[in-house]
């Protein structure tokens, strides 16, 4: 039905709006004219029994009729009404002048409720029509009691017509108001529903563009409401949103780049060998390059299986106490051998047992990146120092080179998947470009926190924090 939510808005809004109002001002209306009509009401009742008082004093010989007479000529006036009294016998009349076309025999038409008032009633009716007056009055009537018995009847009449044009004027005057005030709140209303749904219709539209790869758009953030804050959300998802497109892109790059190199290598040797160019004596050296090669594709498969096994959560640990020095000083045994060949020496700083809560196998898996990074790194003749401090909320762990350093716009990216300061090295050594972004995925697995410091020419240091 609406085509878009400022549609929804607006006409949900006006029709409340609307609804309101009328249901106010038909309120209004119907209290003036009940108000109206009690309060003619009530003046007639009280210029009744004013002039019903003065009748008993008529009858008792209190009064003349004189001055009766005049008393009913002056109720008549102040309550805008024709009087009528009936008394005696034969009910002889005593009235008002003829005024707003009151005129005619009251007993010529009243008849019926001259009867009941006589027999001692008080009638009130709102709204009559009089035939013999021709026209819509407010009629009351009152007997006149004297020691207990009906002795006349007081008739008032009050012609609708004034009631009806004060009505009138106080109908346009609350109907116009109404009119008004919608014609404003439809102003407002419009402003505000174009307020609320401006940001959901540039969402859409922001969404749309991300559907379409174009994550440029940004949503305008207006105030600090709750649309406010989901722009603020929906901005910072869609800078994610470009964050993880880049990084699938890149990743689907170096993907690409790391199997193609050794597939290419490894092709290039078997058509060698098939087209006669690699002789049977060269064979053996070719296929031991191509099985390094296959070797280095099961480390890539490896690295990106355990990669994406971290970051989607589907590595639980296993903590349990760890010795920290027994297993710096056993993983430093391990490499010391590989080291030594290029006279590079392995150290680890001395230092009392360490208990930290861990999985034992991630937690060697992390120091053994560490330190094959290190020794990759490092210079011929050059020195690694592994050791662990106990600080009061963490077991510090940390691995030192001495190789060349890293470049300060480089340190920042070098935990990040297949990024290599040294490519030419790296990819020479056999090297993945995944060990740092496994390390830094483990350690915030464990609720620690990986970083590095370095200098160019002295080397590199790479630090390990895990909560004790």
């Amino acid at each position: 039905m609406f085509k878009n939510t400022f549609q929804r808005l607006l006409v949900t809004y006006m029709v409340i709006i609307v609804a309101v109002i009328g249901t106010l001002a038909m309120a209004m209306s119907q209290y003036m004219n009940y108000y109206f009509f009690e309060q003619k009401k009530r003046e007639l009742q009280s210029a009744g029994k004013s002039v019903e008082a003065l009748a008993r004093k008529y009858g008792e010989d209190e009064i003349s009729q004189g001055e009766l007479v005049q008393a009913v000529n002056t109720a008549g006036e102040v309550a805008g009404a024709r009087v009528v009294l009936l008394q005696g016998e034969n009910l002889n009349e005593i009235n008002t002048p003829d005024r707003d076309g009151m005129n005619g025999d009251t007993r010529d038409g009243l008849a019926e409720d001259v009867k009941e008032v006589l027999k001692g009633q008080t009638l009130v009716r709102k709204k009559y029509y009089s035939s013999y007056m021709n026209m819509y009055v407010v009629f009351v009537g009152v007997p006149v009691m004297i020691d207990g018995q009906v002795e006349g009847a007081v008739l008032l009449f009050s012609p609708l017509d004034r009631i009806n044009e004060a009505l009138l004027s106080i109908y346009r005057l609350i109907w116009s108001t109404a009119f008004i005030s919608i014609i404003i709140a439809s102003a407002v209303i419009y402003s505000v529903s174009r307020r609320i749904s401006r940001p959901i219709e540039n969402i859409r539209l922001a969404a749309d563009a991300i559907a379409a790869g174009d994550f440029s758009r940004d949503v305008p953030v207006e105030g600090r409401d709750e649309i406010a804050r989901l722009a603020l959300s929906f901005n910072y998802m869609k800078n994610r949103l470009r964050q993880v497109e880049q990084m699938r892109k890149e990743l689907i790059a170096n993907v690409s780049h790391e199997l193609r190199t050794p597939l290419t290598t490894i092709r290039g040797f078997i058509q060698g060998i098939l087209d006669g160019v690699i002789t049977p004596g060269q064979q053996d050296r070719y296929l031991r390059l191509a099985h390094q090669e296959t070797a280095r594709l099961t480390r890539l498969v490896k690295d990106l299986l355990e990669l994406a096994k971290l970051q989607a959560g589907g590595i639980k640990l296993n903590p349990g106490p760890v010795d920290v020095a027994a297993l710096l000083k056993e993983l430093a045994e391990e490499y010391r051998l590989g080291a030594e060949k290029r006279n590079i020496s392995i150290n680890v700083s001395p230092g009392e047992k360490i208990i930290v809560q861990a999985d034992q196998d991630r937690l060697r898996q992390i120091v053994l990146n560490l330190l094959s990074n290190a020794v990759k790194y490092s210079d011929d003749g050059g020195e690694i120092v592994v050791g662990a401090i106990a600080e009061e909320a963490y077991v510090r762990i940390y691995v030192r080179d001495s190789g060349r350093g890293i470049p300060d716009e480089e340190l920042e990216r070098i935990f990040d998947k297949f990024h290599r300061v040294d490519s030419s090295r790296d990819s020479a050594s056999g090297g993945t470009g995944l060990g740092l972004a496994i390390v830094k995925e483990l350690v915030e697995l464990h609720g620690g926190r990986v970083t590095a410091r370095s200098r160019l020419g002295q080397g590199t240091e790479m630090t390990v924090e895990i909560p004790g």
